[in-house]
């Protein structure tokens, strides 16, 4: 089983932060994900998404290119939300290959939380806008993940692990 994470694309400036949209460079970085994600042969059962914009977009690009499965919005995956909720959500959605998008900083403490069990670990890099790591998980618990891979625009072809 794995765990797609993926940080929305770069965004504008917008009134409200929920209604910022992806920047033109935001879209080109996550046409190339989706690129990427097609040459890796990337399918998900299931995608959880945030409802903010930039999220929606760029999962309304991911989703034109590959399978996502059955696409949910959760208020879980918004930047103020808190880790623990948000674990608690995606427990419970967690089976077979399950994508989420979403904003930092919850994006990068669920890696860390993933990989080495504490959402604060320093050792795992943060995400960029665009940014996205597969992590697999026999069982959906904190430390429990293995990194695959991690890949950032501008160049999706190169693994950071």
């Amino acid at each position: 089983m794995g765990l797609l994470i993926v940080r929305h694309g770069d965004a504008s400036v917008a009134a409200k932060d929920s209604e910022r949209e992806l920047s033109d460079l935001g879209r080109a970085d996550i046409k190339d994900a989706a690129n990427f994600l097609i040459a890796s042969d990337y399918t998900a059962d299931r995608c959880l998404v945030s409802p903010y914009v930039r999220t929606q977009q760029t999962l309304k690009i991911l989703g034109s290119q590959i399978e996502l499965g059955e696409c949910s919005t959760s208020d879980a995956l918004v930047p103020e939300h808190s880790l623990e909720a948000s674990v608690a959500n995606l427990e419970a959605a967690y089976h077979g290959e399950l994508a989420i998008i979403s904003h930092q900083p919850l994006v990068s403490k669920l890696v860390a939380w993933c990989l080495t069990g504490d959402s604060y670990d320093l050792q795992v890099p943060s995400l960029p806008p665009g940014g996205m790591a597969y992590i697999e998980m026999d069982i959906f618990a904190p430390g429990c993940g293995r990194l695959s891979w991690l890949r950032v625009p501008p160049d999706y072809t190169v693994n950071l692990r």
